[in-house]
């Protein structure tokens, strides 16, 4: 939520996947070190996506994506493993790291995590925990038993105090009390057309004065604080970048591994004015030793980098568009990239970091030799035997039949947001023919998420040309990525936009582009 200033690199980096502990530690009966079956999604506590390009042999270095033009290191040959723990943290480290991010609160078990005020440890691979000064859990939240079964409280409320404002009624709620977060803003519509007839806006009151801005946060103090609070949690090697400039300053902080940098393993820091930590995210769990592994070179790790998307729709038909330029690889480090295999499991495990001229974090490679890393299986989407053939076809799903009860239509647009399994659909209604009970079919795969809008079939009339805003929110099965989005009804990629920019006000910018 708080890796706010992650560039396309980030995205697209070869992320991760988990490794089981017992396999990752052991070694097979001849002396081997065991495969490691990758997950097929993001499915685990660790919310790491899974992707491994280099073992199902797609390779794109030197195909146009990207240009070698720095040195790269011809060593090691191997490199060792390193998993993390699984399950519930023990309560002694969950009060260990609410106290250095100053929450006072006395943790107490809720559904598969602990809460501590505004501190969440979920249970699972590596222990991951978030803090977000805007959510705070009801303070009658049931301490649950041993097991951890007992409904957790919700992230989208907030608990209101007794110097908390008015309320809509104008009396203000009582001390404790849990109200919902208000409604999001209708969305924003394009002026009218000329020579078009479009009904007229009702009168509306002028909008208040906006509230004059609080305090800026200043970045040298954020640094101080941050590496108070990581070197509390036992991360005071991390390699630390901050950013600032409004009411709250950013810290990203990747923690060294056995001496070498990590990839998606980092703890995020958001400090205030004050010099509070009002949010951020991270890894409660140490990793520990695991198994050693040959490596392939850099080399190899380079000619097998993913493709970049391409948007098709940049270029008109017909024209003479200059070919995209390359990205310039300058140069690679051995580290640790986070990854996630089968059974909930999660490693650091040996990869190539590649570094890019112009992008502010690597481009992480897998670094282990193919024949060591297994490739998920693709389960068949349960189906009816007596009615559908189980054999599920591998292209993008066909549109519906025009002329039928229900059609497919296409969109224009897909953001992301500061969750990263979900994403906002963008496309236009005219005011005359808008549609009607639109549905998404999403389709996911390791390297693209294919997204067919249905809709009733609509008349066949005159419509006015306007375009109206709509926008359609999904949650994805893992996080969105690099991965390309295609539009089923036409089977071709849709840009996703992932600036700060939002022409028309909607949908909301991620919080990254605050301040």
């Amino acid at each position: 939520m708080l890796r706010r200033w992650a560039p396309l690199a980030a995205a697209l980096s070869v992320v991760a996947v988990a490794v089981a502990v017992s396999l990752v530690a052991g070694r097979s009966s001849d002396g081997r070190p065991p495969v490691l079956r990758l997950a097929a999604g993001a499915g685990s506590a660790t919310g790491v996506a899974a992707d491994a390009p280099l073992a199902a042999g797609s390779r794109a270095g030197g195909s146009g994506s990207f240009a070698l033009v720095g040195p790269l290191p011809s060593g090691p040959d191997e490199a060792r493993a390193h998993p993390l723990p699984r399950g519930a943290a023990s309560a002694d480290d969950v009060r260990r790291l609410a106290s250095a991010l100053g929450v006072s609160e006395a943790p107490r078990r809720v559904e598969h995590a602990w809460q501590a005020g505004i501190l969440r440890v979920h249970d699972g691979a590596g222990h991951p925990w978030s803090i977000y000064g805007g959510i705070v859990c009801g303070s009658d939240q049931p301490i649950s038993p041993a097991d951890g079964t007992v409904a957790a409280c919700s992230s989208g409320s907030v608990t209101v105090g007794e110097a908390s404002g008015s309320s809509g009624s104008g009396s203000a709620p009582a001390a404790g009390t849990t109200v919902a977060p208000p409604p999001p803003a209708p969305p924003v519509m394009s002026p009218c057309p000329d020579n078009a007839r479009c009904a007229k806006p009702p009168v509306t009151a002028p909008l208040p004065a906006m509230p004059k801005p609080g305090p800026t946060a200043d970045v040298n103090t954020a640094r101080v604080v941050a590496k108070r609070v990581l070197a509390d949690l036992g991360l005071g090697d991390a390699d630390i970048s901050v950013q600032g400039g409004g009411e709250h300053a950013f810290v990203q902080a990747a923690p060294r591994v056995d001496g070498v940098p990590t990839s998606g393993f980092d703890t995020s820091l958001e400090i205030d004015a004050e010099g509070k930590v009002f949010g951020g995210n991270g890894f409660l769990g140490r990793p520990s030793d695991g198994a050693m592994y040959p490596l392939i070179s850099a080399k190899a790790a380079y000619d097998a980098l993913p493709e970049l998307p391409r948007p098709m729709m940049l270029c008109p038909a017909n024209a003479r568009c200059p070919a995209p330029v390359p990205a310039q690889v300058t140069g690679a480090e051995l580290g640790l990239l986070l990854t996630a295999l089968a059974d909930d499991e999660a490693a650091l495990l040996p990869a190539w970091l590649f570094t890019v001229e112009g992008w502010t974090m690597p481009l992480a490679q897998p670094a282990i030799e193919p024949r060591f890393l297994q490739l998920p299986e693709e389960k068949p989407v349960p189906t009816d035997p007596g009615l559908v053939d189980p054999a599920q076809p591998a292209e993008p799903p066909q549109p519906a039949d025009p002329t039928g009860p229900r059609s497919a239509f296409g969109f224009d647009a897909v953001f992301p947001t500061d969750e990263p399994s979900v994403v906002v659909i963008q496309y236009g209604d005219s005011g005359s023919c808008p549609h009607s009970n639109v549905t998404p079919l999403v389709k996911e795969s390791s390297d693209s998420v294919v997204v067919t809008l249905e809709a009733d079939a609509q008349p066949k009339q005159a419509c006015t040309d306007d375009y109206r805003q709509q926008l359609v929110t999904l949650k994805l099965e893992a996080p969105l990525g690099g991965r390309t989005v295609i539009d089923g009804s036409r089977g071709e990629p849709v840009a996703v936009d992932r600036t700060c920019a939002r022409p028309m006000g909607q949908p909301p910018a991620p919080k990254s582009c605050k301040g």
